[in-house]
Formats: structure tokens, sequence, C-alpha cells
């Protein structure tokens, strides 16, 4: 059986994909799955092993810019994939959005199924961890949901740590200082829409660099490109700024041999789930079941709980109307800090 699977992006959806598909090869280990995903994340994607063909398209080009072109692009690749020669028996587009199965308008599967509600899809259950989601997608049911979610994610974890970094990377990685911790402060945005909500204050963030620093450990910040704007808020305070200098893989490694690492939900969480790196997990608009991996050691989730009626409600595709995240704020510092204390004390 021939499968293809449609998930574009972005990161931390990509690493519960990427579990998924493991858990899938190891049950169906004759079936043949394709993924189809965005340019930027294809290297990582064919890093972990889950996919025997990945396909790749640039998402800005459809999800960006004036409509028409866009749908120009959108069909012109839709037509070569039709034309590909590929028969699939199914098709499994992990998304609620209607605008992600036209990707594949001119294939002809014997079997199509998306996220939502109705023929041919699957009504995604928002608190239970997507790994099983994603399985459910790409066994088209609910039977058979019986996989070692944990031991899946060990060993795309170990793939991934095994892959080759670029020399320089080696050697700044190296260069750092021992016990250093990594904050996350920014992240939570993908090619749609920005998911602010998720976001603990960075000012937030910026304490308890302050209580790091004062305990002797040395802050290091990560990120992506898009999280630049957090840097004014530690300008005047000693810190390694990592942030928009790693690629995925180098962000991997720095992440694993953190003393700790605190960070909200956002794709550096799912990162940090792969390594052995004692792990802070802040969570507010979203389900913690739904997103942390499954009996992880040296993890400490932290959420609002009762406190806040309304959270979590995240459904799997939308929020509460919610000017500010209150849910967040409600995780106070030195709650935070105590739980890095903690981690910090055991050591690695």
């Amino acid at each position: 059986m021939k499968i293809l699977f449609v998930k574009l992006g972005a990161i931390g959806d990509v690493v519960q994909a990427a579990i998924a598909l493991r858990c899938y090869q190891m049950q169906y280990p004759e079936h043949e799955v394709h993924w189809l995903t965005s340019s930027s994340l294809a290297t990582f994607v064919r890093a972990t092993g889950v996919a025997t063909k990945v396909i790749e398209i640039d998402e800005k080009k459809i999800l960006s810019g004036p409509l028409i072109p866009r749908m120009l692009k959108l069909l012109a690749f839709s037509t070569e994939l039709g034309l590909n020669g590929e028969k699939y028996h199914r098709i499994a587009t992990a998304y609620f959005d209607w605008r992600y199965r036209l990707l594949t308008l001119f294939s002809s599967p014997k079997h199509r199924i998306s996220f939502g509600i109705g023929k041919r899809k699957i009504n995604l259950m928002p608190h239970r961890n997507r790994v099983y989601e994603y399985f459910r997608l790409l066994s088209g049911k609910d039977a058979d949901l019986n996989i070692d979610i944990a031991d899946a994610g060990h060993y795309i974890g170990k793939v991934l740590l095994d892959s080759t970094i670029r020399k320089e990377s080696t050697q700044y990685l190296d260069a750092l200082p021992k016990g250093y911790v990594v904050l996350l402060p920014g992240g939570a945005k993908n090619m749609l829409r920005t998911d602010d909500l998720r976001r603990w204050p960075v000012g937030n963030y910026r304490k308890i660099a302050e209580k790091l620093i004062d305990a002797g450990y040395a802050v290091v910040l990560a990120g992506g490109p898009g999280d630049t704007w957090v840097r004014s808020t530690f300008s005047d305070i000693s810190h390694i700024d990592l942030i928009a200098e790693t690629d995925l893989f180098e962000l991997l490694h720095l992440l694993q041999k953190a003393q700790c690492v605190l960070v909200h939900d956002t794709g550096p969480l799912h990162l940090t789930a792969l390594t052995q790196a004692p792990l802070v997990s802040l969570f507010g608009p979203t389900p913690s079941n739904a997103f942390m991996p499954i009996a992880r050691k040296d993890t400490i989730i932290l959420k609002t709980g009762n406190k806040v009626a309304c959270s979590p409600c995240y459904d799997g595709q939308n929020y509460a109307d919610c000017a500010k995240a209150r849910c967040m704020d409600e995780l106070d510092v030195e709650q935070v800090w105590t739980s890095m204390s903690i981690l910090l004390k055991d050591g690695r």
C-alpha cells in the first residue's frame, strides 16, 4: 500500500507527525509512505528516515502574496503531482483547512482523508496527544492505537542527533560554557498566523535570566530569524545570543547539551522533547496532553489549571476570543524558578 501524507509545517507539528510515521512504519512495515512537506523543512523530514519519499513545495508561494498568482502556483503543483505517475491508495491531509487539499486535487487515490467533521474526515480530539491523531489519519481508523510514542520519539531524537552538523557549528557549541541554560522566549508563529497567546511574557523570561545569572549559570537565548524582537529585553544583562544563529539540527544539539531548557508551547519545545535535556514547559491556551510527549523524564509541565476557567481553549483550529492570554500571565516567575531549580539541583 502506498500513502501520501500531507503536512507542510510548522516544526512542532512536523516533529509530532514524524513520531506518528515512525509508529506507523513499525506497525505496517510493508506500506510505503510519501510525505509532502514545505521546502524549508524537507531536509529535516528526510533526516528522520520515516518517509520512503519526501516531496517538497515552497509554502510561501501558495500562502502569501496576491491571490491569483498563489492559486496558479498551487494548481500547477497539483497538476504536476497528479501527473507524476504515483498511484496512492490513500491521501492523508493533516489539516482542517480546505486549501491544503487542493495540493492533491489532480491525484486519484482510492481514499482521501483529512481532519474535520463529515464524510472522509477524522474529527480531531483536541486533548489527545497529536501523535495519536496523526496515526489515526494515516491508518484511516481508530483501531490499532496501541503504539509506543515514547520509544518512537526516542528513536527520532537519536537519528536526528546523529546527523552531521557544520564544523564551525561544532566548534562554537563546544566552546559554550558548561552548565548553560537555554531560554526560548519567541516562536509560536507559522505561515498563516502568529499564536502569541501561547507565549509567556518576555519580561518574565528576563526575570528568570537574572535569577540564573545570580545563581552562576550561563544564559543562552535561542530561536529563529523571526525571534530577534526579544533581544532588546535582554540587552543590558549577561547572556549568549544564538537567536537566528542555528539551523534546526544545530539547535537540537544546543538543546541536547543544556543543563535545563525553559520554553512555552512552540516549535523548539518539540525539538527539546527529542533530547535528554531537563525541560520546564509552560502551557496556557493549549492542552499540554496534546503537545507534550508521553513519559518523558526530567520534565516539569506548568499550566494554569483551574485558576482560569477558559484554559485550555484551543480546539485544534482556533482559540477563545481573547485579546490577552491571562492564562499565561497566571504562571508566575517564582513558580517557574522553583521548577527550574529542582531540575538544576538534580544536575545531569
